[in-house]
């Protein structure tokens, strides 16, 4: 039986790898800049609508890995945890060693083994799915058609006390008394199992498996604009002096960031599931589409090169539009990271540093 290839999917991890990139631009305009002035609202605007990307990627990972027709074995987590160990130690000797020596900085033994021990700061998203697959033969019994409603349950917690709390906590602190009252009270609760990732990864799969009427999903796009304008104008609005309120409304775990990336992620599936693509164009996002991993662990290096030969942000801030300016920085990011990604998925052996 030949299976038709979901195009959707390959949409969705493209948007996803450019909105990571975008993050990772736009953060340098966002800390450099003088609070409330234009480029930090510019750098900050970018900044918010790009938070979407790794919440994308965990939810295509549970569409495609927690689906009932797939086989999945202990063999089958072991090989693929065992490929990720690989990219993670990889990775991580090259931007503990090579990023630094191009950087120009010196080498000195212990911070490298703390580097590569800990990893760059944007890897930690391998160790995640490292340990999202340790956990997915439990999952794999639970994401059923029979307990689809168990699993929209099991959001639903994770809604209540873990993406909810920080962003209730905030407007009541900053509104009301001074002590962290629904963070510490949905603690009291202990459940561990709801964390963060886990039920976008459920989430992932419910969305690709059970049909949404379009009402559902017209009140799932609703709430999806509701969630950008909290996390664009709430991290504008509530920086004050050196308080930076972004810290509050960027993470992966709050309501708003939640609301804002399901919507998109239901939006993209369901606008390019069943479109008609020419034979061109599908080769060309599939290609890209394999292509994205490779995008995401080599973007930050591609990164650091670009801003080490130019001006400093704030100078840039200075003397150009920031919106220009991030656009462009945004784009020669992205096409370099996949030209190079493309160059290293010919060569032989090496190919498997850029994809699971």
């Amino acid at each position: 039986m030949v299976k038709k290839r979901i195009y959707s999917y390959d949409i969705i991890r493209i948007v996803a790898a450019s909105a990571v990139v975008m993050v990772h631009v736009a953060a340098p305009f966002i800390t450099r800049s003088p609070i409330g002035s234009d480029p930090f609202v510019c750098a900050n605007t970018f900044g918010a609508l790009s938070r979407l990307g790794v919440q994308m990627f965990v939810m295509l990972s549970g569409a495609l890995i927690l689906r009932e027709e797939r086989e999945y074995t202990f063999r089958t987590m072991f090989k693929s945890i065992s490929k990720l160990l690989i990219l993670l130690a990889v990775w991580s000797v090259f931007y503990a060693v090579v990023l630094p020596l191009v950087l120009g900085q010196e080498l000195i033994l212990h911070d490298v083994i703390i580097a590569f021990w800990d990893g760059h700061y944007h890897l930690w998203y391998l160790f995640m799915l490292i340990g999202l697959h340790l956990i997915t033969p439990i999952l794999r019994i639970f994401a059923k058609k029979q307990n689809a409603k168990m699993v929209l349950y099991f959001v639903a917690l994770a809604v209540l006390f873990e993406y909810l709390p920080p962003i209730t906590n905030f407007f009541y602190t900053k509104y009301g008394a001074a002590e962290e009252v629904f963070l510490e009270y949905a603690d009291k609760f202990r459940i561990g199992l709801i964390t963060e990732y886990t039920a976008y990864y459920l989430l992932g799969w419910y969305l690709t498996t059970v049909e949404l009427t379009k009402k559902v999903r017209c009140g799932i796009y609703s709430l999806g604009f509701l969630g950008i304008l909290l996390t664009v104008l709430g991290s504008v609005y509530y920086s004050e002096g050196r308080y930076r309120a972004y810290h509050v409304f960027y993470p992966n775990h709050t309501i708003n960031v939640f609301f804002y990336s399901v919507a998109a992620f239901v939006l993209l599936h369901y606008l390019f599931r069943d479109r008609q693509i020419g034979k061109r164009t599908m080769k060309c996002l599939s290609k890209i589409s394999g292509l994205t991993l490779g995008i995401y662990v080599i973007h930050v290096f591609v990164l650091e090169m670009i801003l080490k030969n130019i001006p400093d942000i704030p100078q840039l801030i200075q003397n150009g539009s920031v919106v220009v300016t991030i656009l462009l920085l945004w784009l020669a990011v992205v096409v370099i990271s996949l030209l190079v990604a493309y160059l290293i998925s010919w060569i032989p052996i090496v190919k498997n540093v850029i994809r699971s």
